[in-house]
């Protein structure tokens, strides 16, 4: 029937999605270039404004009650691949709640300016490239700052200032 039609439609879309970006988490070299891989993919994915991420789109934004099982799929299993790139970085960050957030800053990040390009007929800001190289190394910053013995008063830029003054 056309329901299942669709409902496959919008499953190969999401699994389409989150392929490619599971499979930036295995790619060789060393666990920051895994996550470099991955942000870059997920920002030319998510910016690709093909019919697979237009559905996609759709389905996120659609909102028609109970989210769909390739919808969870989609997010659980890139996040958990992430995580684990993200643990082998640094175990001591918060890893589910980093990998949530960047996840979240990409696809903020590639949607909002392509809204801003649709609404005020400007092009976008940035190439996708230029897009992830700032949120990789931002992010891998951020995520070394983390430390054993992190607390609220030793905030994360303290620790890199008192790190970067041990080492010297």
């Amino acid at each position: 029937n056309k329901q299942a039609l669709y409902d496959e439609v919008v499953r190969n879309a999401f699994y389409f999605m989150m392929d490619k970006m599971i499979s930036a988490t295995r790619l060789a070299g060393s666990p920051p270039d895994r996550l470099r891989a991955f942000v870059r993919t997920m920002v030319r994915v998510l910016s690709s404004q093909g019919p697979q991420m237009r559905i996609v789109d759709r389905e996120i934004f659609a909102a028609r009650g109970a989210v769909s099982l390739p919808a969870v799929d989609a997010f659980q299993r890139p996040h958990d691949a992430l995580a684990a790139v993200v643990a082998a970085i640094n175990p001591h960050a918060p890893v589910h709640e980093f990998s949530e957030h960047l996840i979240a800053t990409i696809y903020g990040s590639v949607k909002l300016r392509s809204i801003r390009a649709r609404l005020s007929k400007v092009p976008r800001l940035h190439e996708p490239a230029l897009l992830a190289r700032s949120i990789a190394e931002s992010s891998l910053q951020a995520l070394l700052a983390y430390g054993p013995a992190q607390a609220i008063d030793n905030p994360p830029e303290e620790r890199v200032t008192a790190q970067a003054h041990e080492r010297a």
